[in-house]
């Protein structure tokens, strides 16, 4: 046989082969309601089967029950909430929980939850089944929503566990049929204080009308400023007070107590910012009375804090930490108790002091002092005169002699830089080893005193007879070496 033929041949058996494939195909198409490859994905489908349509008009209130308790939803009618006279084309609800209609509620979240039981749509039906166990539907383990209509037969819905198949969606029972439908909201699983606001408090921006380079009015937010603080408690000795001080010798803010010192430091701006809103991480309690302030630690707090921002008062209270590091939490005339991770309000509820304060007893600004005598066991005494015209400055020792001003200003700068270490209460008796006193320009003063402590290398120094703190008697050798190179002794 020619190798043309043969070709041929094969040719022609491979089209008859094809054409018998293509000729099965269209005599025996695959069915339309197999799930096998050939099937569409439109014919897979099951039909969806309503299981609850009520218009928000005919809801009388959604009672919730579950193993936490029982709640009942309530829909609150436009009129009632003054949408329906705003101008708005089609007003909407909006839910409250009976029982908790003076409290800040979630309504978003509510809105959201009736809107699912109002318009349920399974997503697959399983019929009766035997064990309903399986589903979390099983008496006793299943939680219940009751949809009650102002006219007509309550709808009542069993809720069972969420799908482990891989499908999205939760079981529900009713009327003896077990259903799939789409994942419902948490708030059938959960409590009424759930839906409590968590939004302990926030206080408003600062503003300030101006006036820009056109003319026109403006409004500048200012920075969050405290005005005042005050910190007191179980876990607090001493009250801790904070005041903002314009600016003047003193930058910003001045701790008052429980020593006078200059604050401003990383920590006082962590306890602004603390302190500008509180978001709780759940709502233990409402309604709370005085003497219910116990159970949760309120009767005796741990730390209260009250303070004025940006010209607002506030006040809160503090338990201690439980065994989790949270803590509950009460703005004072309100009744209702939150709980917090420690870490949103350990600002001011575990304040120090220490932290508060700048290291330095009295932050004189060089440029504001006019004289200063510096003292030594009480009969050395060393004096500077400051005389500053016309920008220059000289400075004048006993005797009429003059002091280079960058000697002098290195020495200030030593001086004014002597830290303290600690707030641990030590006497401050008799005469000081060392005194300064400051006259500023304005007729101003302020005096600096340090006492030895006995047994130990430190001085405990006051602020204008106020203590202030320990200085380590490290820092004093070379003070006073550079102090008698200048020899400004008055007899």
């Amino acid at each position: 046989m020619k190798k043309s033929v043969k070709s041929l041949l094969i040719m022609l058996a491979v089209l008859v082969v094809l054409g018998g494939a293509a000729a099965c195909l269209l005599l025996f198409p695959a069915e339309s309601g197999g799930e096998g490859e050939g099937s569409s994905p439109a014919a897979s489908e099951e039909p969806k089967e309503t299981l609850v349509q009520i218009e928000e008009e005919d809801l009388a209130s959604i009672l919730v029950e579950n193993s936490q308790g029982s709640f009942e939803i309530v829909p609150v009618l436009p009129e009632e909430t003054g949408e329906a006279e705003s101008g708005m084309a089609e007003a909407a609800y909006t839910y409250t929980i009976k029982g908790l209609e003076s409290y800040s509620l979630d309504k978003a979240r509510l809105q959201n939850a009736a809107g699912e039981v109002l318009s349920l749509t399974a997503n697959r039906s399983l019929g009766e089944q035997e064990d309903l166990a399986q589903y979390g539907l099983e008496d006793g383990q299943a939680g219940k929503v009751t949809v009650n209509r102002k006219n007509g037969e309550p709808l009542v819905l069993s809720l069972g566990i969420t799908s482990q198949s891989g499908t999205t969606g939760q079981y529900i029972l009713q009327d003896g049929k077990v259903y799939m439908v789409p994942a419902l909201s948490d708030v059938f699983a959960g409590t009424a204080l759930d839906c409590v606001s968590r939004e302990v408090y926030s206080i408003a921006d600062w503003t300030m009308d101006g006036i820009d380079e056109n003319g026109e009015a403006t409004v500048d937010t200012m920075p969050d400023t405290l005005f005042s603080l005050e910190i007191t408690g179980e876990s607090f000795s001493q009250p801790i007070s904070l005041e903002y001080v314009e600016k003047s010798r003193l930058n910003g803010y001045l701790l008052t107590s429980p020593v006078v010192a200059e604050s401003g430091t990383a920590a006082c701006d962590d306890l602004v910012s603390a302190l500008k809103s509180l978001s709780a991480d759940t709502v233990e309690a409402v309604d709370v009375q005085e003497g219910d302030l116990a159970g949760f630690g309120l009767d005796k707090p741990a730390a209260r804090v009250s303070f004025n921002m940006n010209n607002q008062e506030m006040a809160l209270v503090a338990s201690g930490k439980d065994g989790d590091g949270n803590r509950f939490v009460m703005v004072e005339g309100q009744s209702i108790v939150y709980k917090v991770g420690n870490a949103k309000v350990s600002a001011w509820a575990e304040a120090d002091p220490m932290d508060l304060r700048k290291g330095t007893i009295c932050l004189a600004n060089i440029a504001d002092v006019e004289e200063m005598s510096l003292t030594v066991d009480g009969d050395m005494v060393y004096h500077f005169t400051i005389d500053s015209q016309d920008g220059e400055s000289t400075v004048k020792i006993p005797g009429g002699r003059e002091v280079s001003y960058e000697d002098y200003a290195a020495f200030f700068q030593k001086l004014t830089a002597l830290a303290v270490f600690s707030l641990e209460e030590a006497p401050c008796e008799g005469t000081p080893a060392f005194q300064v006193d400051y006259q500023y320009k304005n007729g101003s003063g302020d005096t600096v005193c340090f006492y030895a402590v006995e047994g130990q290398d430190r001085y405990a120094c006051t602020l204008n007879g106020e203590f202030n703190g320990l200085v380590r008697g490290s820092e004093f050798p070379a003070l006073l070496e550079s102090l008698r190179f200048y020899g400004a002794i008055v007899d």
